[in-house]
């Protein structure tokens, strides 16, 4: 039988790759969904989002300092503080960004404008990252293929991003990573496109260059990790026979700086707000830290990091033993051919995964960073280039690399991903157990059916959370726990039976002040009924009768 002309194998491929790339899209849009549809309560960060977005984020500060503060108001009052407010207030979203977080304004800009049209539900915010993978997926597929010269390996990296289980279980939080990640890969896209000698540079090219960067600066400061390593590689690849052309792209960095300064005037206040995060790290904690690097990088190939230790092992003996199989002449000829079949494009993006990699990890390492930063999100700008590596790597298997790639997703990222959002029973790879269970226990009729709420703890992620459950017309009194052991006249005798009480552990709550408040409840002639409520934890809740 003849083999097809190449014009029928461009276009197969062609075919290939774009059934590839709607599978992804597809695939990752309905896991994503489907674990979104399934959540039951609103994550820690996500309060911050939302009062971010809403641009209610100062003003929660003011109700919490004294405005609503120590005094019964009903449940709205608070609640209406995750509710979309005056629309297009987009410099209320970054002062307060500013003064009350530590991250940059863009992605809450652009979530603003999608609440204000969905409102805020549960999962209203979240399906807003789905929108976000679907364009980072698309996003991806055109970065490698100008980076690899394949449709078909860019259709296979767009399935590896796709499916791996950080990846998917990144969207399930409304938070800025999905984000981060569309911008990293955007802007590598177009540095390399500029950087590309073989095509004329033009202003748009430099002004392309600059808004990326910008717009990534404006979504995660992390970003800046990203920039350091985009200069490096256009000054490695043009600085040899295209200086000119290195020098015209330059500007696009001071250019970048000025658009995110505009755009975020109040960032050294933002930065100032991380020092908190800082800690002193001892012998023990870095090695944690070094367990969860390890886990968190196995976990994007829906392994453990024990299964990545032999597997590395056992390329480390294979290569051993090519290298000595070389030095015979006839596996030197076959060497030279293989070398010859092995396309050298795309390597470069390996480039990438180890800078942003690398500098995430150190900061983690040295503290920089919290205990829990090296979880999905925190490596959202490291995982496409990612799945360009595993692409990479299929390529020395030859004419069987689409099957290994296609594989390697049916066999160990699928199967991996749904055992991440519980789909089937399989073991779940890891940096953190507990961080990868997104589906939490809430308390139904708990709360939902409380008459009041008496709770000794303003945290937004606290207060914010708990209250969401009661009715609008619910009296809630919200003070710290001194508050109310100093003056217990302004809320104990305004307690009913079918209140509750919610105590949550901090800085300055205590256990045994906790256990003062209930006895002033008692003494008032209520009984105090624990609450069993497994999986929430947010607060401690007790049935006053």
């Amino acid at each position: 039988m003849p083999l097809p002309h190449p014009p029928t194998v461009a276009r197969a491929k062609c075919i290939a790759a774009l059934i590839l790339l709607v599978v992804a899209l597809a695939l990752g849009a309905y896991l994503r969904v489907h674990e979104i549809r399934a959540k039951p309560q609103i994550a820690h960060d996500e309060v911050a989002t939302l009062l971010a977005a809403t641009g209610h984020m100062g003003a929660y500060e003011v109700a919490a300092n004294g405005g609503l503060s120590g005094r019964w108001v009903p449940a709205s009052q608070w609640k209406a503080f995750l509710q979309p407010g005056a629309f297009w207030d987009f410099g209320t979203i970054a002062t307060d960004l500013a003064h009350y977080d530590n991250h940059p304004p863009l992605f809450f800009w652009l979530l603003h404008v999608w609440v204000a049209v969905f409102g805020v539900t549960l999962t209203s915010a979240a399906y807003f990252n789905v929108v976000i993978a679907a364009l980072a997926t698309l996003c991806l597929f055109g970065l490698a293929r100008r980076v690899l010269g394949d449709a078909l390996e860019a259709g296979l990296v767009a399935l590896v991003w796709s499916l791996s289980p950080p990846v998917i279980a990144t969207s399930f939080m409304a938070r800025h990573y999905d984000m981060l990640a569309l911008m990293t890969i955007v802007f590598v896209w177009l540095l390399v496109r500029a950087t590309d000698g073989e095509r004329r540079l033009r202003w748009y090219d430099v002004a392309a260059v600059a808004l990326a960067g910008a717009a990534g600066m404006l979504t995660h400061y992390q970003f800046a990790i990203v920039a350091v390593g985009g200069a490096v590689y256009a000054v490695a690849k043009l600085a040899r026979h295209h200086a000119r052309r290195l020098f015209v792209l330059a500007a696009a960095l001071p250019a970048a700086l000025v658009l995110f300064v505009a755009g975020m005037p109040h960032f050294a206040s933002s930065l100032s707000n991380q020092t908190g995060q800082v800690s002193h790290l001892t012998s023990s904690a870095v090695r944690e830290r070094l367990h969860q690097v390890k886990a968190g990088i196995a976990a994007f190939f829906g392994l453990h990091a024990r299964q990545i230790a032999l597997l590395a092992l056992a390329l480390i003996v294979v290569a051993l033993v090519l290298a000595l199989l070389a030095r015979l002449p006839a596996t030197r000829r076959v060497a030279g051919r293989l070398r010859g079949e092995i396309s050298r494009s795309g390597w470069g993006m390996l480039f990438f995964a180890a800078l942003i990699g690398g500098g995430t990890i150190a900061f983690y390492l040295m503290g920089r960073s919290p205990d829990y930063a090296m979880h999905d999100r925190y490596l959202a700008a490291v995982w496409p280039f990612l799945a360009i590596a595993v692409v990479l790597a299929a390529r020395l298997l030859g004419r069987l690399a689409p099957l290994a790639v296609v594989l390697f997703c049916g066999l160990a990222l699928l199967p991996a991903t749904l055992a991440w959002i519980k789909i089937v029973p399989f073991g779940v790879p890891s940096a953190d157990a507990k961080l990868a269970d997104v589906r939490y226990t809430v308390p139904s009729t708990d709360l939902s059916g409380a008459g009041g709420l008496l709770i000794d703890d303003l945290q937004r992620s606290v207060l914010l959370r708990s209250v969401w459950w009661l009715k609008d017309d619910a009296p809630v009194y919200a003070a710290w726990q001194a508050d109310l052991l100093a003056d217990r006249t302004k809320w104990a005798p305004s307690l009913f039976a079918g209140y509750i009480y919610a105590t949550a552990p901090s800085k300055t709550n205590t256990w045994a002040g906790a256990a003062k408040v209930r006895q002033i409840i008692g003494l008032q002639g209520w009984r105090q009924v624990p609450l069993a409520s497994p999986g929430w934890d947010v607060a401690h809740l007790y049935a006053i009768e």
